[in-house]
């Protein structure tokens, strides 16, 4: 080590100084160094040579000994500050338990100051009551095992607080491997154990509310796989959790609904937001149908505020969306015969006319209205007059193409919206075909057979109206002239 060379050079200049050591020795011995005389007191020159090598040895000693000594202090010194300013609570104790060494933390943490404590059991001073058979049980096997040792204990703080601290013991070891003592360090989790309780509670909670809930909670990975479902989905959907948590939302939605969850986690992926947070979505039922549900959905982020996952609720509204469907339905139905009203089959006119102006196609309109429905009505009453306008209703239906619509726009009269036709000639038929279908014998309940016939206007678009309201009254105009001429046939409006 480079501080050694000075002590090194020194020595070596001690050490020259032996032969002039001996010389002068001889010189004082023997004024007349004589060849005779030097032989004869020998042994005397030397043991004073011996004698001047022994002091140089001595004095090589002592200094090295006190350069040992003044390196252990420095060492002392450096670790002294580091024990008294380590960020942790370092105690040194005996085997009596007496405390030996007490830094600054250990005052600064448990309140006892150096004088109050050092030289005092640290068990009278840290340990609570209520803890001491936990000590006693920690310190008997840190006796017995010899080896360090990690606990954790509540302990006391001078004003009575109370704190949940980590110790770790060592032994202290001699040079004979004999144990003279114990270090300990405490680290105060007082704060974290106080954390750790809150969310386990909180966690508690949400697990308690999640298997208890009549809604299900679940979560899902980024990639949309389900990480956690709550156990009501069985309730809501036939399935256990464990059939469902790590499925990938191929196998947990309909087709039309997995169309919009990829649509939402593209977006995700995209822009790093969820751009809807409440929707409709259909579910598979175990039993092979299905159920609807609205689903509100969050974002989990991670600490840097990523995008990690989703959590979300799902209430099953099947039963609410059934209601909505009826009354919607309701809105747009006639309630006697089931067919489009006047408000439902407007909104068709107007998209089957729409459509027609893209494709550059044509459409007609058929104003039906029954011949001979008035005395049926009458005489036989309002009841039969219901049951004859359902069954008309069902052979006009029955005898249109699906595409088309059939309504009744009041009384007994009804319109059928025929779509695609190409020239005023391939309306024709239809009209034909519909007159035939009313004018079979329709049996009563009664077991009397009564028959109607039809008279139907038709228009067509956009050739003899450009208006929805137009081709109606067009329509409805040629009718009427069939009624005048006598009724059960066809007419087209006037150009």
């Amino acid at each position: 080590m480079p501080q050694d060379r000075p002590d090194r050079h020194r020595y070596r200049r001690q050490l020259a100084f032996v032969p002039i050591l001996v010389t002068w020795t001889a010189a004082w011995a023997a004024p007349d160094p004589h060849p005779l005389f030097m032989a004869e007191h020998a042994w005397l020159i030397a043991l004073l040579v011996l004698t001047a090598l022994g002091l140089m040895a001595l004095a090589t000693v002592v200094a090295y000994i006190a350069r040992l000594n003044r390196r252990l202090r420095q060492n002392e010194a450096r670790h002294r500050v580091i024990y008294e300013h380590a960020p942790v609570a370092f105690m040194l104790w005996d085997h009596h338990l007496n405390v030996t060494g007490w830094n600054r933390h250990a005052e600064a943490l448990f309140g006892w100051t150096q004088q109050e404590i050092i030289g005092r059991k640290f068990t009278t001073r840290l340990i609570p009551d209520e803890d001491m058979d936990t000590c006693k049980r920690v310190i008997q096997d840190l006796i017995r095992t010899g080896q360090t040792i990690e606990c954790t204990i509540w302990n006391r703080t001078r004003d009575g607080q109370r704190l949940l601290c980590e110790w770790k013991h060592t032994p202290l070891y001699d040079s004979h491997g004999l144990i003279v003592g114990f270090a300990s360090l405490a680290l105060d989790i007082t704060d974290r154990h106080r954390a750790e309780e809150a969310l386990r509670a909180s966690e508690q909670k949400f697990r308690l509310l999640a298997e208890n809930a009549v809604d299900v909670i679940w979560t899902l990975d980024i990639e949309g796989r389900t990480t956690y479902i709550s156990p009501s989905v069985e309730r809501q959907r036939g399935y256990r959790p464990d059939e469902i948590i790590g499925l990938p939302l191929e196998q947990t939605l309909t087709p039309e609904s997995l169309r919009l969850a990829q649509r939402l986690l593209t977006e995700v992926r995209e822009t790093g937001e969820l751009p809807e947070s409440h929707l409709h979505v259909e579910l598979p039922r175990k039993n092979g149908s299905t159920v609807w549900v609205d689903v509100t959905v969050s974002c989990l982020h991670d600490d840097a505020g990523a995008i990690t996952g989703f959590l979300g609720i799902s209430r099953d509204i099947t039963e609410q969306r059934a209601t909505e469907e009826r009354l919607t339905h309701m809105a747009h139905h006639d309630p006697l015969t089931d067919l489009p009203n006047r408000a439902l089959f407007f909104d068709r006119l107007g998209m089957a006319m729409a459509r027609a102006l893209r494709e550059d196609s044509s459409l007609a309109l058929l104003y039906i209205d029954l011949d001979g429905f008035k005395e049926v009505n009458d005489l036989q009453g309002h009841e039969v007059g219901d049951y004859v306008l359902r069954k008309m209703a069902s052979r006009l239906r029955q005898n249109v193409r699906e595409v088309d619509t059939v309504a009744r726009i009041g009384g007994d009269e009804f319109t059928v919206i025929v779509t695609g036709v190409r020239t005023p000639q391939a309306a024709y038929p239809v009209a034909e075909k519909l007159l035939h279908a009313l004018a079979e014998p329709l049996l009563l309940s009664n077991g009397r057979e009564i028959r109607l016939g039809a008279s139907i206007g038709l228009a067509l678009y956009p050739a003899d109206a450009q208006t929805s309201d137009e081709l109606l009254r067009r329509a409805d105009q040629a009718m009427y002239r069939v009624k005048r001429d006598g009724k059960g046939g066809y007419q087209r409006a006037e150009s």
